[in-house]
């Protein structure tokens, strides 16, 4: 059995022609066209990205409030340091 996966190359179409490891809804796939494998690296992408912008909203709106609450007590050098401090933390999230 053959990998029935389409693959597009010097400007045309052809089936990828590498043995067969999987099946999947009827066809048979290699181990690199393999559906259930490409489905599962896409999730654990989507799930990764889900965290870290839920940690930078929430670490942007921890800031805010403290910048926020700095500014009714007229303590701007405090605010400024914060958000440094905050910017420094966003980019270590990458």
């Amino acid at each position: 059995m053959k990998c029935e996966e389409k693959v597009y190359s010097d400007y045309r179409l052809y089936l990828c022609g590498r043995k067969a490891k999987f099946e999947a809804d009827g066809k048979h796939y290699c181990g690199i066209h393999n559906p259930n494998k490409k489905r599962t690296k896409y999730q654990i992408e989507c799930e990764k990205n889900r965290l870290r912008d839920k940690a930078k909203s929430k670490m942007r709106q921890e800031c805010i409030y403290l910048v926020e609450d700095m500014a009714d007590l007229n303590m701007s050098e405090q605010a400024v340091k914060i958000m440094t401090d905050y910017s420094d933390e966003l980019q270590q999230i990458k």
